[in-house]
């Protein structure tokens, strides 16, 4: 609802600026906020970062004033609203944009998170700030003068929450994290360190080939939506998500786009979900909205890619064609979008009948139950059970073979052995699948092989698809368990960047921040994954670790 908004904030800069002359001796001092590297003065609104003066727009510093007045405490929209927008009609999406522009500015090194997003009620600064007044002639970091620079307009739009992320004693006791880790033997360190090295130089390759690639404008990261069908459509809501999985798998191989995985957008429908929504959830650049109606034999595909910063349009574009199966939409769709990302496409699958379509079902299905029966804290049975059919609907279903590797495994340790022989199975069929590569290196992790064979799998399995986040969640936790915290800090905080609805892997990143001293960052990503998933045994572990270690 769009209402109008006064800004007190700016109101009392007015007032102070009236009243300057008469309280010239006391107010020669400056009031200062300071947290983490950063320092705020209202007095002549400049933020610095070090000596480093930051570039930062008047709005999103009026809202980062309103939340560093109040560390700790939530702050809501209608309060943001009422205290940044002056005499302006907005909605309250203007909110989520200037929060997710502030985040970017705070978190360019990605060391500390500063705000949290509480669900359906605002925000809140977790980082501790220190208040303070010092004297105007001696400027914080420079000279003095604004540092801000001209706003950009912001598109009007629904307003929703996104999570957040904030900053890391000594050592930490291992947290009694599920399935168990069997701590595998060290390898010797010249042989770790060159098969580690391979798979942790990706992220400082994959920088390289995206910049190299791709326009400058073009998006980093992507959450495809799943699709909606047009009013009666059969089965609509599961075509149209069976459709968004073909395209994200089509598109995730690439180098320089990242793609939130299926398992991202399971929880947000077709039509009921606003796509600005999505793209701060899952903290993307970009969303992909599209609908597919069908009348008279012919099947017309409507395609938006959105902007997170305005929602503004980055390509629109409608197609017709005849009548066609769901696999020829799939390579359709994925075509047209990865010309207008100038992106890569993995091959199409060449199993198309109906019992491949019968089988994919199932394996969203089974997908969709294990992450939230892991959500919950409820066994894996029934994905289980769904992966086995899936199986049986299709045998030759290379990535139901590794689903059912990993709920296995993560059900209970004792069944590695069976875990490992799907895993293989997939293997079989397909011998470049990065994730059955993975699942294997998790696999043997698990039943304590060798730390070389462990980082050969997983390296393996980055090399083929260094998107895959589960893979990159697994070495960082493999890494932690042999005592290399810097290195599973590295390898944790790509598994989060591409998956940040992982519950596991913001825990495990949160052990991490914890054995390296930084308890705020543990706490904070605490917070992320708690508020996804409150009963998941990983949340439950890292709370325990953070008890122990700190005493919260």
């Amino acid at each position: 609802m769009e209402a109008l908004r006064y800004s007190p904030l700016r109101a009392m800069g007015e007032r102070m600026a009236e009243t300057a002359d008469a309280r010239r001796g006391e107010e020669s001092a400056a009031l200062l906020y300071e947290f983490g590297p950063f320092v705020l003065r209202l007095s002549d609104r400049t933020l610095f970062r070090g000596a480093e003066r930051v570039r930062i727009t008047p709005r999103v510093l009026d809202l980062l004033a309103c939340l560093v007045e109040t560390p700790g405490r939530v702050v809501t929209k209608e309060q943001l609203l009422d205290r940044v927008w002056e005499g302006t009609f907005v909605e309250e999406g203007n909110v989520n944009r200037t929060v997710s522009t502030l985040r970017k500015l705070l978190e360019e090194s990605g060391e500390t998170s500063y705000i949290e997003t509480i669900p359906r009620q605002g925000y809140r600064f977790v980082v501790p700030v220190r208040k303070s007044l010092e004297p105007a002639a001696a400027p914080v970091g420079g000279a003095r003068g604004p540092a801000t620079v001209a706003e950009p307009e912001l598109a009007e739009g629904p307003a929703f929450p996104s999570p957040a992320l904030p900053s890391p004693p000594a050592s930490a006791p291992p947290p009694a994290t599920a399935p168990t880790i069997v701590t595998p033997p060290a390898a010797p360190r010249w042989r770790r360190r060159a098969v580690l090295g391979a798979a942790l130089a990706i992220l400082g390759a994959l920088a390289v080939a995206g910049l190299r690639s791709r326009p400058p404008e073009s998006p980093r990261s992507l959450a495809v939506l799943p699709f909606r069908f047009s009013a009666g459509a059969a089965n609509g809501e599961t075509l149209g998500v069976a459709l968004a999985d073909a395209v994200i798998g089509r598109l995730s191989r690439g180098e320089s786009l990242v793609v939130r995985p299926t398992t991202a957008i399971l929880p947000f429908r077709a039509g009921k979900t606003d796509p600005m929504e999505v793209a701060e959830r899952l903290d993307v650049d970009a969303v992909l909205d599209s609908e597919v109606s069908q009348k008279g034999g012919r099947t017309r595909v409507s395609l938006r890619l959105l902007r997170r910063h305005d929602g503004k349009p980055l390509h629109v574009e409608t197609f017709e064609t005849g009548p066609a199966t769901l696999f020829d939409l799939q390579d359709r769709v994925a075509e047209r979008v990865s010309a207008a990302l100038l992106v890569p496409l993995a091959p199409p699958s060449t199993r198309r009948d109906a019992a491949r379509l019968a089988a994919s079902d199932l394996l969203l299905r089974a997908r969709k139950t294990a992450v939230e029966a892991v959500a919950a804290g409820e066994a894996l049975d029934e994905a289980i059970g769904l992966y086995r059919r899936a199986i049986e609907a299709d045998p030759d279903l290379a990535p139901a073979y590794v689903g059912l590797a990993d709920a296995l495994v993560a059900r209970s340790p004792g069944a590695a052995e069976e875990a490992e022989e799907s895993a293989r199975r997939a293997l079989a069929i397909d011998d470049r699948l990065g994730p059955a590569h993975a699942s294997i290196g998790r696999i043997r992790m698990v039943r304590g092989a060798p730390g070389v064979e462990v980082e050969a799998d997983l390296s393996r399995a980055l090399a083929l698809e260094p998107s895959y986040a589960p893979a990159w969640e697994w070495m960082g936790t493999y890494l932690l368990a042999t005592g290399r915290a810097a290195e599973a800090r590295t390898a944790l905080a790509r598994a989060v960047e591409l998956d940040p609805t992982s519950v596991t892997a913001l825990c495990e990143a949160g052990r991490a921040a914890l054995v390296q001293g930084n308890p705020l960052e543990a706490r904070g990503l605490l917070s992320r994954a708690r508020s996804g998933a409150p009963r998941a045994p990983a949340v439950a572990a890292l709370e325990k670790a953070l008890r122990d270690s700190t005493g919260w």
